[in-house]
């Protein structure tokens, strides 16, 4: 219980706002399982009233009851389906959210993550395994505890022999189940990594579709998802051999009292103590008694496989997230950097009091060889590793650190990367990024055609008909850079941000790019990465980063 306990407080924030259905949940189980303990008793009513005097009345009146439980038993089962449905997919999903966001502000130096395929697989997996089991766990176990209350008064009842022996079961079953929690832990954690190393590579063979058929690797790595496989085989075979003999024994329980249950059942119908519907009863009490107490070895097991997926995602939970301010600002006028010291290791600083200002109403461009930091040193700029180095940045004399820097780039900041990543959505949404915000489909449009972008399209209404239509991912590789710098461009940000802007433009795209800058700069900070040298002319200030 101590391990449930531990699930339930590490889920318990994203189950919260399910507790009133929680408990609609667990009251409809509770009946199916009271149903459940019932039903037989009327089994043995109608099995006696046919070897005593009752009469037609009694026999209708059983089977009426007997009716009335079976519908009653029908509605609860939908009941309970549905409705464990949208708590299990509800809070599971939240939960999956949650933790999506969460590594998205972890810092990079910080992030112990390396394969994302393995990250997605477990965050998938494990969320949707542990709501699932709560969400059993709520309702089947004061249920189960409640049938197995029921059935022990009745054993004791009808017969205390039987209910001694069924009792005597119980410590048995404690002490077995210590013996084996350890192992079986250990087995589950280990199939858990080489099922989520598996998946990765799956994944990953996916992705890297395009590389496999240029390089023509088809067998390396089939080879490579081979010895996966086989690692998860080997794992999930040493899982089930430890857990079949905590299953075996509880099986070959179930056998001993039914055993027990013939022979002093027997015994007992032909000295004339219980009738024949009586054992009819006791026998399915012992079956359900046997089922009952089976789920609780297994939630034994089950709870320390479900321990070892919690852990997983306990790694990712405990990871810091970056720490963020909470002031605003409305616009960047300056930024400068004091005495910034940054590295990725100790073998690997690049830069150390390294000092610079950039003002509004200039072009920057970032020079230098490729590795010697221009790429790091605009991400210190915009906050990426803002726990290292929030200190040595300023925006208007104002520490990034103090800042919601994810407000601040979300608003002020305009980026145009160098291979642009596409969402699997519309162009407008790639874009703009906007859900419900009013658009411009004019002022749009113009800077579209100023970069000669989607310039073909005639009217506004068109234009909006279809970017609001067609998916991005359908953009050439120059599409993508110059929908980059329209994206960047509309936000009209107080700072640009442009790596390589030019590098898959033709001399006509490079210079009207270089007229929309001009046109654009006064009121702007412009920092470009470029080696093009004609960009590298055009810029008003060279910063040269070596």
């Amino acid at each position: 219980m101590n391990v449930i306990k531990e699930i339930y407080r590490f889920t318990n924030r994203f189950i919260k706002e399910y507790r009133t259905k929680i408990l609609g949940y667990v009251f409809a189980g509770m009946l199916l399982y009271v149903i459940t303990a019932v039903i037989p008793l009327l089994v043995g009513r109608f099995i006696d009233s046919f070897t005593g005097s009752v009469s037609v009345n009694s026999i209708i009146v059983l089977c009426a009851c007997f009716l009335g439980l079976s519908v009653l038993q029908v509605i609860l089962m939908y009941y309970v389906k549905v409705e464990g449905t949208k708590i299990s997919v509800g809070a599971s999903s939240q939960m999956k959210s949650k933790f999506y966001l969460h590594m998205q502000k972890v810092s990079p130096l910080n992030n112990r993550i390396d394969d994302p395929s393995a990250l997605t697989s477990r965050v998938n997996n494990q969320c949707e395994y542990l709501i699932m089991f709560l969400c059993n766990f709520g309702m089947q176990f004061p249920g189960k505890c409640v049938t197995i209350a029921i059935i022990y008064i009745y054993l004791l009842i009808k017969n205390w022999p039987i209910a001694i022996v069924a009792l005597l079961v119980i410590p048995v079953l404690a002490f077995f189940h210590k013996k084996t929690r350890d192992v079986i832990y250990e087995t589950s954690t280990d199939k858990e990594r080489a099922r989520n190393h598996f998946f990765a590579i799956m994944n990953e063979q996916l992705v890297k579709m395009p590389l496999i058929r240029m390089h023509g690797i088809f067998g390396f790595e089939q080879e490579r998802l081979r010895d996966a496989q086989k690692d998860l085989q080997d794992a999930a075979v040493r899982e089930q051999r430890k857990s079949f003999k905590y299953t075996l024994f509880g099986q070959n329980t179930d056998v001993f009292l039914k055993i027990f249950l013939f022979v002093f059942g027997g015994i007992f119908i032909m000295k004339g103590k219980i009738t024949v519907g009586s054992f009819t009863v006791l026998y399915s009490y012992l079956g359900i008694l046997s089922d009952n107490l089976s789920y609780f070895i297994d939630l034994s097991q089950e709870a320390y496989q479900y321990k070892a997926f919690m852990d997983g995602l306990k790694e990712i939970d405990q990871q810091r997230e970056e720490n963020i301010g909470a002031e605003t600002i409305k616009e960047v006028n300056t930024i400068e950097v004091k005495g910034m010291n940054f590295g990725y290791s100790d073998d690997n600083v690049l830069y150390r009091d390294y000092d610079n200002r950039f003002e509004k109403g200039k072009i920057y461009c970032l020079a230098g060889d490729n590795g010697a930091g221009k790429s790091t040193l605009i991400k210190n700029i915009v906050g990426i590793f803002i726990d290292a180095t929030g200190e040595s940045v300023f925006y208007d004399n104002k520490s990034i650190s103090a800042l919601d820097i994810y407000d601040v780039r979300n608003r002020l900041f305009g980026v145009c990367e160098q291979e642009p990543d596409m969402l699997d959505d519309t162009i407008y949404n790639n874009l703009l990024y906007m859900k419900d915000e009013v658009v411009d489909f004019v002022r749009l449009k113009k800077i579209c055609e100023k970069l000669e972008l989607f310039d073909d399209i005639g009217s506004v209404e068109e234009f909006k008909e279809f970017i609001m239509s067609r998916n991005a991912l359908e953009l050439s590789g120059g599409q993508k850079q110059k929908f980059a710098l329209v994206r960047a461009i509309y936000k009209n940000p107080s700072v640009l941000v442009l790596d390589e802007p030019s590098s898959a433009l033709d001399k006509s795209g490079t210079d009207k790019l270089k007229l929309l800058l001009n046109e654009l700069k006064e009121d702007k900070i412009i920092l470009m990465i470029s080696h093009d040298l004609d960009m590298i002319e055009f810029a008003d200030q060279i910063v040269k980063v070596a």
